[in-house]
């Protein structure tokens, strides 16, 4: 208590002493060199935080090399900038704060504020006051601690490490030496059809002729040649730069980078947080469930989880065993069942593929049995009260987000894709033909096959026969040889499909051989003949108009599956990323559903109610469980006899198991009868399997366990998702 009072009487003196001078004791002089250590200091110190490379696991997942390399650069140039940069010596210059009129003649004011002020200056009449020396190497060592630690990073480690290598290998990378291409061997079963084209019983090889080589899509090696001069080398690469840089700055491309970037400015608030949440593994779904059952552990146990093991849940539920152990007189028993059933449907890797992330997935345990009516009624009041708020939030940005960087690809995909050339008279008149086939097909289809067609199914430009008729098989062999002309331009039309960006051209060009090949057919044929002529042109035009709608389903195929090949990627409405359920016990006998509704930034939630009885018995307790926490997951969700493995014609529901049951009563002989445990399927009825001990050791429980939870899945994965 003296000493208290002693040091409240010491600085009450001074700032007595302090007031009746007037403030004129209240002066700092800080040396330059310090100064400036402290400053640089702090500036690099903040940017190391804001990317986290002075976190420990960061630190901690740094090559050794690469954390010797930053360690001597640290010490080496921290020390010489110590030494040659004049901060071992006294400070020239110094910063001062004090009263405007003690401050020294030269020195230069930087800020003012009443009667004292900020300035720099030379120091003449006093010392100012510095770091000690040690002090100020330490931080110099510091300084470029910070720098490496910025600018260098493993991945650059691994380039610097290789960069000596890649300068040493310019100009020794040479082509692969060409080698003369072996004659590829006749495919198998050729031999025989290729003897015979070559004898000329065959007129083609059919299946057997050898693939053609594309010419265009050959890769020309740009390498050096190994008997290519360097200089010549170093020309060519040079002029192929130029020259792809001339490319990338003609107009036409210069305009398309300028409206990309334009687009993609348009919506750079979007693009910056859909990298923010990627890189920050932000949540991509958001699932809730409100439960009156008390949580499965005590507080002390579930604060340190929280605290220190926040993805307890991915190992808690990886190991899952089959059954939950159940101890009598346990309060939590209902809790832990509900937890161990909960990670068996939507996390057990061992039941097919997961259909969840658990740290996107929160039970609310201890909440009020009305909570869900409490929710429909003020959804964000609630929600905010529970803490789920900022975190469904977010999740609904991120869809929206999603839909707008789809949106903007697909624009940028269009700006890239060339504009196509405006159509000549002869292609118009090409599409004004295919036009007339496709409805002259229509009207083919709709009309009877008994019908005799007439003379106006087709128009065809009537060509004047010639003076000499030709023979009947003359006429035949024509119409063969139009109805085979057509149809083999038609397929080789369907097969090009995937090559070509719109059907237009395809069709068009199927079309004009087609025609040509029908006028050749008129041509030879006589006037009596006409209505054969006609009618081989009408199934010409039918069959082109079939070959026309496989293109146009194969386009559409094609523009919904994109360049690759792969679907699009298609966004799943909000209500299937974010849920929100209620999973109440009550004294009612049977289990029952409430749906009710609400609205959370536009968007339409369905919300459930799912009310259980108070579970009985080891066994009836977790069936019951698996059924009522099914239902409230996935309403559509029915397991059935057609869903079981097991089979169909020994179904035991009733009197503790029917026959099965009677027939493993007895102890004698057991072994012999276990075979019959297969077909007892426990989500069926069969529950007092679990009743049994000296069954269960031998049950195939993991069979009929893991069929129910793909079964559950498959149906839960058509309604709920993930971004």
């Amino acid at each position: 208590m003296r000493l208290f009072i002693r040091i409240k009487c010491y600085f009450e003196a001074k700032f007595i002493r302090l007031k009746e001078s007037g403030y004129d004791y209240v002066r700092f002089d800080v040396g330059m060199n310090s100064s400036l250590l402290v400053l640089i200091l702090l500036v690099l110190t903040f940017i190391s935080v804001q990317r986290d490379v002075l976190d420990w696991n960061y630190l901690k997942g740094s090559e050794p090399s690469l954390s010797f390399l930053i360690g001597f650069f640290s010490v080496m140039f921290g020390v010489m900038f110590y030494k040659y940069w004049g901060l071992a010596g006294k400070s020239a210059h110094s910063l001062h704060f004090s009263k405007t009129r003690l401050l020294p003649d030269k020195a230069n004011i930087i800020a003012s504020v009443k009667d004292f002020s900020f300035a720099a200056g030379s120091h003449l009449t006093f010392k100012p006051v510095e770091l000690a020396s040690i002090t100020r190497k330490l931080m110099s060592v510091a300084i470029f601690f910070n720098l490496a630690l910025i600018t260098l990073d493993n991945i650059g480690y691994d380039k610097l490490e290789a960069l000596p290598a890649e300068m040493m290998a310019t100009g020794t990378n040479f082509c692969p030496v060409e080698e003369e291409a072996e004659e590829e061997p006749p495919k198998d079963g050729c031999e025989l059809i290729i003897r015979a084209f070559e004898l000329g019983y065959a007129k083609d090889l059919g299946v057997c002729e050898p693939e053609e080589i594309d010419i265009q899509n050959l890769e020309v090696c740009q390498k050096r040649r190994v008997s290519e001069p360097f200089l010549h080398y170093m020309t060519r690469v040079m002029t192929t730069s130029v020259n792809s840089l001339v490319s990338i700055l003609n107009m036409d491309t210069v305009n398309r980078v300028r409206q990309k970037f334009e687009r993609q400015l348009e919506n750079a608030e979007e693009l910056r947080d859909y990298q923010a949440y990627a890189m920050s593994a932000s949540p991509r779904s958001s699932h809730h469930i409100w439960t009156n059952l008390p949580h499965p552990e005590n507080a002390v146990v579930r604060y340190y989880r929280e605290v220190f093991e926040p993805s307890y849940c991915l190992a808690r539920f990886q190991n899952q065993n089959n059954m939950v152990d159940i101890k009598d007189g346990d309060p939590r028993t209902d809790s832990k069942v509900m937890e161990h059933v909960y990670g068996q449907l939507l996390f057990n890797p061992k039941s097919k593929i997961t259909v969840g992330f658990c740290k996107e997935f929160k039970i609310h345990w201890g909440a009020e049995i009305d909570i869900c009516d409490q929710m429909a009624s003020s959804p964000e009041t609630i929600l905010e009260q529970q803490g789920v708020l900022a975190d469904v939030s977010l999740v609904l940005r991120r869809h929206d987000i999603a839909n707008t960087i789809i949106s903007l690809d697909e624009a940028l995909l269009k700006i890239d894709k060339p504009k196509e050339p405006a159509p000549d008279a002869k292609s118009a008149k090409s599409t004004a033909i295919a036009t007339a086939l496709k409805d002259t097909a229509a009207t083919t289809v709709s009309t009877t096959r008994l019908e005799t067609p007439t003379t106006t199914a087709v128009t065809v430009p009537a060509e004047t026969p010639t003076a000499t008729a030709p023979t009947i098989l003359g006429i035949k062999n024509a119409i063969k040889d139009a109805k085979t002309a057509a149809k083999t331009v038609a397929d080789t039309a369907a097969d090009t499909a995937a090559k070509a960006t719109t059907i237009t051209d395809t069709i068009t060009a199927a079309i004009k051989d087609a025609i040509t090949t029908v006028k050749t057919a008129f041509k030879t044929a006589v006037k009596t003949d006409a209505k054969t002529a006609l009618k081989t042109a009408e199934t010409i035009a039918t069959t082109i108009a079939a070959k026309a709608k496989a293109l146009d389903d194969k386009t559409k195929d094609k523009v919904e599956t994109g360049k690759d090949g792969k679907e699009n990627l298609q966004v799943r409405a909000k209500d299937a990323l974010v849920s929100f359920q209620c999973f109440m016990q009550n004294e009612e006998p049977k289990s029952r559903t409430l749906e009710q509704s609400f609205k959370l930034k536009q968007t339409a939630f369905n919300l459930k109610t799912r009310y259980f009885p108070k579970l009985k018995g080891k066994g009836e307790s977790q069936i019951a469980m698996y059924n009522d926490l099914a239902k409230l997951l996935e309403g559509s969700f029915h397991y059935s006899q057609f869903n079981s493995r097991s089979d169909i014609d020994l179904e035991d529901k009733q009197d503790g198991g029917g026959e099965t049951a009677k027939k493993l009563a007895d102890p004698n002989f057991l072994f012999s009868r276990l075979e019959s445990l297969k077909n007892v399927d426990i989500f069926l009825g069969n529950d007092w399997i679990l009743e049994r001990e000296d069954l269960l050791g031998v049950y195939p429980y993991h069979v009929h366990l893991q069929n129910y939870v793909g079964s559950f899945r498959t149906a839960y994965r058509d309604n709920r998702g993930r971004l």
